[in-house]
């Protein structure tokens, strides 16, 4: 034995161990051997691995260890494969330990980590059996080995592998006992994965080559819960039918039970073929309930009752069932019956004391709470001697009365704080009686909880006292949580906000329970929002983690704080996250309508009207249903879809009453006065005035119609409903808009006088308005109507007065740029033009956007003008015409600048401002003028053409026009130019013949002379013209031509037609002809 050979495997210190030096014995393996069984048998399975390993790794030329053999169960084999087999069986038991210990933990880290070391063991125990059935040297052997592989993949759960190792075993064996072991684990894989139809093929398959035995019967048991689990009822209870039949439960006599009650005692079946077939008799009974065939269920529990009677489990399993089917079915009577029935028919104390309990139970649960606490207290009379044995403690039964009183109180009502004091007494009088129950924390939270739930000032104060006691004795343990949170509520209640947020945020940190989390979360968005941090309160919101109740109500709480706050495009973001992830309708309703209110401040109305529509079509609460409609009127009317807001108007208004038909019919009105429907509009807000929900409410509708009558220019009915809210009868008040009633009808009494131009009657009011209410609401408001009512009554200086005060009081009041206006017009009327300039040209420099910015301009510019500051002027009015192209003055401006231009000397840049206007406003009144305007600068240009166009336009398209009349002289002014021009031409020539008298140019000239004279009559050119057609006459000797030409001229002269010159020479030539020539 001096021959060596390697050792593997880990080396544990024994009773038996083997030098590297020697080579064991026979006698020293079996020893090893049985040392490891020891070791298996302690529970000590990593010093038997290490043992058994080590035995199956020796190897020696001197030692023929395979003729060293042991016994495994029925088979006899070479000591080094039981050594691997039991090394395999050690990983699973360890495996089993493993996940035994990682479920009593409770923790959730300890359990996952407790599997996953178990699963480690499982492969290491499946590489075992798989390396022995290898390298077994018999089948019988390999056989086994593949069996327990298959058992090590299903104990670890993974079942595909399980189906293929199982499907390899028969396979290779199909002669093996173990068959049936392997079609039965692959059944059972299937069914673990829910592959449901594989599962019944592969029972199925067991069944036709194993019908009988355990397995078998188990098997249709299992084809049974196959189709339970698919919804096959009808089919599943023929399946558990069989497995019912096959037990031959009625047939059964005493000695058959006995038997099988001995053989279950003795372990040789896990269950019994009665306890398989009362099982699947409940089972029958669980299909027929869900089918549901209410009477076939009954039946078939009230069979197990009767032949599983002496199975006490089962005949108490049964009566649970068929009560919690009635109670399911909503029959508590039914229910209330079976529970009664059982505990006459049974008359076993045990099992009475537990259906009493379920029955007290049940109450509870239906929420006939009075019912509850009668039927606990009878369990309390007459079954505290076995309450314990029962399994349900006195002191568990006192804490449920407790509860089922709170639940009472919960009920809200007259007798709500009767039924919390009574919890409270219940409560308390159960801890004096068991001070060491294992519920004493519950009593103690339940009871602050209580106190809680009165919800007084002295009971909030105990309930936060108690919450705080129990949180400082059992800091770790789940009730200080509990009660941490409702110390929360308690500040929240109180408005602490900043103890409740801390609180919260303490609770939400130290929280094991995600859902207890989740709610702090939510509760600390909650109180977050209403201490006014909406930004921490979106934060806290948004930390909700989808996947819960909370998640959309999170959204849907972010949403609206988002939407308070004004960030429209966040809003929908988040709104959004919720409504993907909600399932329920009228959660999506809340989210259409929030994502909608976003839209509309985006001002997107057609996809907020859209939003609404949808919101309106989900919800089923009417409240919501009416405030999506309304919303999507509003939507529709700022997007000018006036007809279709006014019909979901008009149907709200007929069914809706109260504020919401109020807030309906003041929309109804603004809607109507769009659409130009100005009656509908006024008897819309008579109604309004007239559903008045009282005086309060009537005066301030009263006001709003008078606003509104205002508004459509109707003075006399202004006036007659601003003086019934003046009236003695009716009290004044200030309102939320922070105004006094009788300030607000004075104000608007002093617009419709003035409109009426009452204006000394608007002053006195405005006056009395200002004395009532001198730092009020309207009373800048008041104060510029008064100055205005001065100065249009004539009493500048007043006003003047009047517009001071206001800039001096009110310097950021909005309408202060009429004052300066007003101030303008103060100073203009007085002539002071510098003064009128400067406060015309600051309401134009400083309040551009203002109606009457272009008109301040311009008389900025007229007074500049006045003060003959022409660049100044030019300035003002070239910011109207280029700032305000559109403005009523824009072409006064225009022509003024012209104006302005000629005085400064550019009369080129005044004749473009005169065309400028002709072309940008074609229907101005000043076209007349500007045209002669311009006529007479192309007059003074010489251009004599376009200065005659001009004068021709007015002519002929303003022939009503005053300065029509004077077209005519301009018209003569510009032949007479024309015609002298002309006359220019010829005059040389008529010139050199009267010179030379020839007879040819005498004719030529008076050829000439007729042409101009047909051309130009009536000028001053052809009166020198037919002179001098007079002279050629004379020249060629034809003196009674000459005489007839004189005559004429002297007969034009005499007419008022001619000048003394031209009347002086034909008369002088006539007579000199006269005297010597005729």
């Amino acid at each position: 034995m001096g021959t060596l050979f390697v050792l593997l495997g880990v080396a544990l210190t024994g009773l038996i161990s083997f030098s590297t030096r020697s080579v064991p014995t026979e006698a020293e393996l079996r020893a090893a051997f049985q040392e490891a069984q020891k070791f298996y048998a302690a529970g000590d399975y990593v010093q038997a691995i290490a043992k058994y390993r080590t035995i199956a790794q020796v190897r020696s030329k001197l030692l023929d260890v395979s003729a060293i053999e042991l016994e495994v169960g029925e088979l006899v084999v070479p000591v080094s494969e039981a050594a691997l087999y039991q090394s395999g069986n050690a990983y699973l038991k360890m495996a089993e330990e493993q996940l035994r210990q990682a479920d009593l933990a409770g923790d959730e880290k300890v359990v996952t980590e407790g599997h996953r070391q178990a699963a480690t063991l499982v492969e290491q125990g499946a590489a075992v059996f798989s390396e022995l059935e290898a390298r077994a040297g018999t089948t019988q052997m390999r056989v086994l080995a593949q069996n327990r592989l298959v058992t090590s993949w299903y104990q670890g759960k993974d079942y595909p592998q399980t189906i293929r190792e199982a499907e390899t075993l028969i396979q290779r064996y199909p002669q093996s006992e173990y068959v049936v072991e392997a079609m039965y684990d692959i059944a059972w894989s299937h069914f673990n994965l829910r592959n449901y139809a594989q599962s019944i093929e592969a029972f199925t398959a067991l069944l036709a080559q194993f019908p009988n035995g355990y397995r078998s019967d188990r098997a249709l048991f299992q084809i049974g819960e196959a189709l339970f689990e698919q919804a096959n009822y009808r089919e599943a209870i023929a399946a558990y039918q069989q497995v019912v039949d096959r037990a031959a439960v009625y047939k059964l006599t005493e000695r058959d039970l006995l038997k099988m009650r001995r053989e279950k005692l003795a372990g040789l079946v896990d269950e019994t073929a009665l306890e398989l077939a009362a099982k699947a008799q409940l089972k029958i009974g669980d299909a027929g309930a869900r089918i549901p065939d209410m009477a076939q269920a009954d039946t078939a529990y009230h069979l197990v009752i009767k032949y599983f009677s002496q199975e006490r489990r089962f005949a108490e399993e049964a009566y649970l069932r068929l009560a919690d089917m009635y109670y399911d079915q909503d029959q508590l009577d039914a229910c209330v019956r079976i529970y009664r029935e059982a505990i006459d028919r049974i008359p076993d104390r045990l099992f009475q004391a537990r259906m009493q309990y379920w029955l007290a139970d049940r109450y509870r649960h239906a929420g006939k709470f009075a019912e509850a606490v009668g039927q606990y207290r009878l369990y309390e009379r007459s079954y505290g001697e076995v309450a314990e044995q029962a399994g349900f403690p006195l002191d568990k039964v006192g804490f449920e009365i407790g509860r089922a009183l709170f639940s009472q109180g919960e009920e809200g009502g007259e007798g709500a704080a009767a039924a919390y004091q009574q919890a409270i007494a219940q409560f308390t009088a159960t801890l004096d009686r068991y001070p060491e129950s294992g519920l004493r924390l519950a009593l103690e939270f339940n009871t602050a909880l209580a106190y809680q739930m009165l919800d007084e000032e002295g009971t909030r104060r105990q309930a936060l006292v108690r919450f705080e006691a129990l949180c400082a004795a059992h800091p770790d343990d789940a009730y200080a949580g509990h009660a941490l949170l409702q110390i929360a509520r308690l500040h929240y209640r109180e408005r602490n906000f900043g103890q409740a947020v801390d609180t919260y945020r303490r609770f939400a940190a130290l929280a094991t329970d995600s859902s207890q989390a989740t709610i702090a979360r939510f509760e600390l968005g909650i109180a977050l929002r209403d201490a006014g941090d909406t930004e921490g309160a979106v934060g806290a919101f948004l930390s909700v983690g989808p996947g819960g109740e909370l998640f959309g109500k999170s959204r849907l709480e972010a949403g609206a704080v988002l939407n308070g706050r004004g960030e429209w495009k966040r809003a929908l973001t988040v709104l959004g996250e919720g409504l993907a992830a909600s399932v329920d309708r009228e959660d999506q309703a809340r989210f259409r309508y929030l994502r909608a209110k976003a839209l509309m401040g985006l001002k997107r109305y057609g996809n907020a009207a859209d939003e609404y529509s949808e919101s309106w079509g989900l919800a089923g609460d009417p409240h919501l249903r009416e405030g999506a409609l309304f919303g999507r009127a509003m939507a529709y009317a700022n997007a000018g879809s006036y007809e279709r807001a006014g019909v979901d108007l008009d149907e709200l208004a007929r069914n809706t009453d109260g504020d919401l038909r109020r807030s309906v019919l003041r929309s109804l009105g603004e809607v109507r006065l769009r659409q130009g429907q100005k009656q509908e509009a006024i008897r819309t807000y008579e109604e309004l005035v007239a559903v008045a929900a009282d005086s309060t409410e009537r005066v301030d509708s009263l006001l709003l119609l008078a606003e509104l009558y205002g508004e459509m220019g109707n003075p006399e009915k202004v006036i007659q409903l601003a003086q019934e809210v003046l009236s003695p009868a009716v009290e004044d008040r200030k309102t939320q808009g922070e105004y006094f009633l009788k300030e607000k009808a004075l104000y608007l009494l002093g617009l419709a006088q003035a409109h009426q131009g009452n204006l000394v009657e608007a002053a006195r009011v405005y006056g009395e308005g200002l004395a009532r209410y001198p730092k009020g609401f309207y009373a800048a408001d008041m104060e510029l109507g008064l100055g205005v009512a001065q100065f249009q009554s004539d009493h500048p200086l007043e006003a003047a007065e009047t517009f001071r005060r206001l800039l001096d009081q009110y310097p950021q009041h909005p309408n202060l740029v009429y004052a300066w206006y007003y101030l303008g017009h103060v100073y203009l009327a007085e002539r002071a033009f510098a003064e009128a300039a400067a406060h015309f040209g600051r309401v134009g420099d400083e309040y551009p956007q203002s109606e009457v910015a272009a008109e301040a301009l311009f008389q900025a510019g007229e007074c500049l003008f006045n003060l003959q500051q022409f660049p100044q002027a030019l300035a003002r009015y070239q910011q109207v015409f280029e700032q305000y192209p559109q403005a009523e003055l824009a072409d006064d401006a225009l022509n003024s600048a012209a104006w302005t231009a000629f005085e400064l000397g550019r009369p080129e840049e005044g004749a473009e401002y005169f065309r400028r206007l002709l072309a940008q406003y074609p229907q101005s009144s000043l076209e007349p003028a500007v045209r002669v305007s311009l006529g007479d600068y192309y007059f003074n240009q010489h251009d004599h053409q376009r200065a005659k166009a001009e004068y021709l336009q007015v002519q002929q398209r303003f022939p009503q026009d005053e300065l029509t009349e004077r077209i005519p002289q301009l018209l003569a002014g510009v032949r007479e130019l024309e015609a002298y021009a002309e006359y220019e031409k010829i005059s040389p020539i008529v010139q050199e013949a009267t010179d030379s008298r020839g007879e040819d140019q005498l004719h030529r000239a008076l050829g000439l002379l007729g042409e101009f004279t047909g051309k130009y009559p009536g000028t001053q050119a052809a009166l020198g013209a037919l002179n001098n057609i007079g002279m050629c006459h004379e020249g060629l000797s034809e003196w009674q031509e000459a005489v007839t030409i004189y005559d004429q001229v002297i007969e034009l002269c005499e007419a008022g037609k001619g000048g003394m010159e031209a009347y002086g020479f034909a008369k002088e030539h006539r007579e000199w002809i006269a005297g010597g020539k005729l």
